[in-house]
Formats: structure tokens, sequence, C-alpha cells
């Protein structure tokens, strides 16, 4: 878990300028 941790950081910001999804950036959080 430690590896997916620092790697859904970038993802989620990834996923929330990519896709304007305000509920899915809370969930990665």
């Amino acid at each position: 878990m430690d590896s997916i941790g620092p790697m859904i950081y970038p993802v989620g910001f990834y996923l929330g300028t990519y896709q304007p999804k305000p509920r899915q950036k809370q969930l990665l959080i």
C-alpha cells in the first residue's frame, strides 16, 4: 500500500483536471 499511497496522489490530481468530478476527488483522497 505504501507504493500506491504516493502514486494515488498524482493520479488524483490528473483525474481531477482531466475529469471535472468533485466527487471522484474526495473518494481518491
